[in-house]
């Protein structure tokens, strides 16, 4: 018995001996007990952008945590190191998944994005930021469009090789190749698109790759709906037509047919010296809520206004004697907000009394009825506000709304049509905005309906946040350069007295600050959120509000219809409904702006770039339509003006 118990005690310290060996040569920890264990393993909630990453070559790629039993090596750290310095984006890599262990370890789970190479990766102690084996990484670098040549920027172009070749120059992209992950082609085939005369609006370069692999985004400006719509290779097109641009101190004006809105009578280049490129032409009263010019700018563009126009009566005979006079208060709001190096449109007048609105009547299909009304009033001007603005919609004064009712269904007795379904001759809340916030000597224009049993649906916007589809808001700004979004965040820290900011902030408070006021935030910032404590959280609350939110533009219309309750659509019909001419603010719409702060406690600005339609429901009339469109954050440049 004395001989078995120490033959037992032998075998038993010779193979812990035999295990310390084998545990030496395999690099992993002799005894059970020493194993880490994982705590927790959940999904990255963090958007997807900002998962993209890459290798730093510190540490090696496991089958699972490297300190867990039974990891595997999938990749050693030098093999990472070369993935980090090459030169294709077939090696960006993006993070999905992110455990802790018992150690207090954090490990990400990762994907290369070729799909090569899959696997979990030590990250550091904490998961406020990216560490150890791998950091963020940008796979794409924006440029600024200005690093296009003024005739790259103004040119058309054509897809010189059309074909199916998967290689960046034949087919176009929704995002540069390989810079999203599982983001692929908007197109598989060039061929039907070989004549198509494209314009560029974005530029960039794929990082891994370097500023010589420039990737320009196109669109067919003759079809916003247009499936070609995507990122390319410059080297793969062939400009066909460089434009004459319009230079930094000059404005495009176009004057449009007052009979005829689509219709362009003359076009003038009119300029100021000094001016800058994308400086604004006029001014913002943020009491009045109105633009106004300069007066020696307004006489200057009424006289070229009125030669051009002189110009244009003279070669179209005896009947044509388009003037203006004086620039009424809506063509003022209209011409102000212009920007130096682009274009403006200016509609004229036909003839309408200085205390008239005239009001034209606008069917489903899109076309506008022959006949129209104008409505007057005594003891207006021209240019006065028809209306008042109350809250986010207008109202009229008095017994105004009621007179005209009246008198806009009298309009429209015979003609098949109505304020309202079912013969309702009752303005909506669209139709008071739309004639409230005209002005007097000017036109307006309101949808109405036919004047039988019909209905329409609502087309509604909406994106992918996670894995929800979530309704888009419509987000309205009282005036252009008033974008920023609302929605009150929390802010941690205490606020030194007398600071002109307070722990609950929007968008649109953080953009008034003055520059001193600015400076103590951004140090309130730093001293509170410096730590990485809460930063990220408090970007993802500002980044999702906005991201729930478009600014609806003003040529949209989401509806479709009229027809008969219950008859059956598509989601094409939808599609088609919203690729209709003058439907272009719906094919790409933008959110409102919203910080991004730093762990300095400085910021930047930010909206997101809703692009679609990418898929539709079908349905039956009366029911919404949901449109789902692809979300992207990009950045955002504050205006000059006041805000």
């Amino acid at each position: 018995m004395r001989f078995d118990l120490k033959r037992s005690l032998f075998l038993s310290v010779a193979a812990l001996g035999f295990i310390a060996v084998a545990g030496t040569a395999n690099s992993q920890t002799a005894s059970a007990k020493t194993y880490a264990r994982v705590t927790s393993n959940s999904k990255m909630a963090m958007l997807p952008q900002d998962r993209n990453v890459t290798f730093t070559g510190n540490n090696a790629l496991y089958t699972k945590a490297g300190t867990l039993r039974g990891a595997r090596t999938v990749a050693s750290k030098a093999t990472l190191s070369s993935f980090s310095n090459a030169s294709t984006s077939t090696h960006n890599v993006r993070a999905y998944r992110v455990a802790t262990t018992n150690r207090g370890s954090i490990y990400y789970k990762v994907v290369t994005y070729d799909g090569s190479y899959r696997g979990w990766i030590y990250g550091g102690k904490t998961d406020s930021d990216f560490n150890g084996g791998v950091q963020q990484y940008r796979t794409f670098t924006n440029q600024a469009f200005s690093t296009l040549t003024d005739a790259q920027q103004n040119g058309t172009y054509k897809i010189t090789t059309p074909g199916t070749a998967n290689d960046g120059t034949q087919v176009t992209y929704k995002s540069p190749a390989y810079t999203s992950y599982k983001v692929g082609r908007a197109i598989t085939d060039s061929s039907p698109y070989a004549n198509t005369q494209f314009k560029i609006d974005a530029v960039g370069y794929r990082t891994k790759e370097g500023s010589t692999d420039r990737w320009v985004h196109i669109y067919d400006p003759a079809n916003p709906n247009s499936q070609a719509t995507g990122w390319i290779k410059f080297s793969g097109l062939t400009q066909t037509n460089a434009t004459t641009p319009i230079a930094d101190n000059q404005i495009q004006f176009n004057i449009m047919d007052p009979n005829n809105s689509n219709n362009t009578l003359t076009t003038f280049n009119w300029t100021k010296t000094g001016a800058t490129r994308n400086s604004y032409l006029g001014n913002y009263n943020t009491t009045t809520h109105n633009w106004s010019l300069d007066s020696n700018d307004q006489a200057s563009l009424q006289t070229a206004i009125n030669n051009s126009l002189s110009a244009y009566n003279s070669t179209h005979g005896t009947n044509y004697s388009y003037n203006i006079s004086n620039l009424n208060q809506s063509q003022l709001n209209n011409l102000a907000v212009a920007q130096f190096g682009g274009s403006v449109k200016l509609y004229l007048n036909s003839a309408i009394a200085d205390n008239a609105v005239r009001v034209y009547f606008k069917t489903p299909n899109g076309n506008t009825l022959s006949n129209y009304y104008d409505w007057t009033k005594s003891g207006v001007n021209r240019g006065n506000l028809v209306g008042y603005q109350n809250g986010a919609n207008w109202s009229f004064y008095g017994n105004d709304q009621s007179d005209i009712q009246g008198k806009l269904a009298t309009a429209l007795a015979g003609t098949g049509y109505g304020l309202n379904y079912n013969n309702n001759n009752t303005l909506n809340q669209d139709q008071i905005n739309a004639i409230a916030s005209g002005h007097y000597g000017s036109a307006v224009t309101i949808s109405v309906v036919p004047s039988t049993n019909m209905q329409t649906t609502n087309i509604v916007p909406t994106t992918t946040i996670g894995n929800t589809n979530v309704r888009l808001v419509r987000f309205n700004p009282t005036s252009p350069n008033k974008v920023f979004d609302e929605t009150k965040q929390t802010l941690n820290g205490t606020i030194t007295p007398g600071s002109n900011f307070t722990n609950s902030m929007n968008a649109y408070d953080i953009s008034k600050l003055t520059d001193s006021d600015k400076e103590a935030f951004e140090g309130f910032m730093h001293t509170n959120y410096g730590d990485d404590s809460g930063l990220e959280a408090l970007n993802n609350e500002f980044a999702l509000a906005a991201q729930k939110q478009f600014i609806e533009g003003n040529n949209s219309d989401w509806t479709y219809g009229p027809f008969a309750a219950g008859t059956a659509f598509t989601g094409q019909n939808i599609i088609d409904q919203i690729g209709k001419a003058g439907n272009s603010d719906m094919v790409t719409m933008l959110s409102p702006v919203y910080p991004v702060f730093s762990k300095d406690g400085t910021y930047s600005w930010a909206q997101w770039k809703f692009d679609g339609p990418v898929a539709s429901n079908g349905g039956t009339i009366g029911n919404d339509a949901l449109v789902n469109y692809q979300a992207e954050s990009q950045g955002y440049t504050l205006p000059t003006v006041t805000r």
